[in-house]
């Protein structure tokens, strides 16, 4: 099965507004709504939960509605939520205590084995919005890590090009960033990217489901060792050249229609005949 906690700003049509006091909730004490559906205050964001799912079109109306949600209590305020992963807020926004509260457990780092770093940015006025995915699957740790290496390369790269102006890897979002749980894990790689339209979402959802899969992450660990370092370069340091040369192994579980969003700044010598197809197709 698969989860999420994605999270959103608001905004009032003329700049990012704290959601701290609008919400209700938190990490100790989310507000329940319908089963599953959960929604808090985390930072100056709206973060919400939905009930874990084994289908991706239920995935999808579950975000819908969520988000839905949130734009009905928003209006209340003024207020409208964003997708957007990153923002900068005015001081009196982040005047509140819990504007200064980051996280709570450390991220791991599924590449380098162990936990990254907490968050510091020298910009104190810009706060991150992140897309984390849950992945319900058995096995011990090093599957789990296998796991989140491969979404690393089948989703990690796909929506890191498609938020590629976003600041919020100043913060959070590094290659392989994780928390293994008992239930399977949680990758914290992405923003919220993905909820800007219902394709991307929806394509997001099929390929969590294929991660729950030992069979399915097994058979592709050949070619995530063999490039790993390509992978990561492509994440942290949007690397082109990487993106293109890993594109032939991720491109299959992408609408055509999300990937022509993703635009190569720089021409890109193919180094074999699989990226001379890809560029021949387009």
């Amino acid at each position: 099965m698969i989860g999420s906690d994605p999270e959103l700003f608001f905004h009032n049509g003329k700049k990012f507004v704290s959601a701290i006091g609008k919400i209700g909730g938190s990490k100790a004490e989310p507000l329940r709504l319908l089963s599953g559906f959960a929604l808090q205050e985390d930072n100056v964001a709206v973060e919400f939960n939905i009930p874990p799912t084994k289908n991706a079109e239920q995935w999808l109306w579950s975000h819908q509605l969520m988000m839905q949600e949130i734009a009905y209590r928003g209006e209340a305020f003024g207020l409208t939520p964003r997708a957007v992963s990153s923002a900068n807020f005015d001081e009196e926004e982040l005047a509140n205590p819990a504007a200064q509260v980051f996280g709570c457990d450390p991220d791991f780092n599924a590449w380098e084995l162990e936990p990254n770093p907490a968050p510091n940015s020298p910009d104190k006025s810009l706060r991150s919005a992140g897309g984390h995915i849950h992945f319900g699957m058995e096995g011990g740790s090093r599957l789990k890590i296998q796991a989140v290496r491969l979404a690393d390369l089948l989703m990690g790269i796909p929506l890191a090009f498609l938020d590629r102006e976003s600041k919020r890897r100043e913060l959070y979002g590094r290659a392989g960033a994780c928390r293994i749980k008992p239930y399977g894990v949680e990758y914290r790689t992405p923003s919220n990217v993905w909820l800007r339209d219902a394709m991307t979402t929806f394509t997001v959802a099929e390929i969590a489901l294929r991660l729950c899969s030992k069979e399915f992450v097994e058979m592709n660990m050949e070619y995530v060792n063999k490039n790993e370092g390509l992978i990561q370069k492509a994440i942290n340091e949007l690397d082109e050249e990487a993106f293109m040369k890993l594109r032939p192994k991720f491109q299959s579980f992408w609408p055509k229609s999300i990937l022509n969003k993703i635009k190569i700044t720089k021409k890109i010598e193919p180094s074999d005949d699989e990226a001379i197809q890809v560029i021949i197709e387009e």
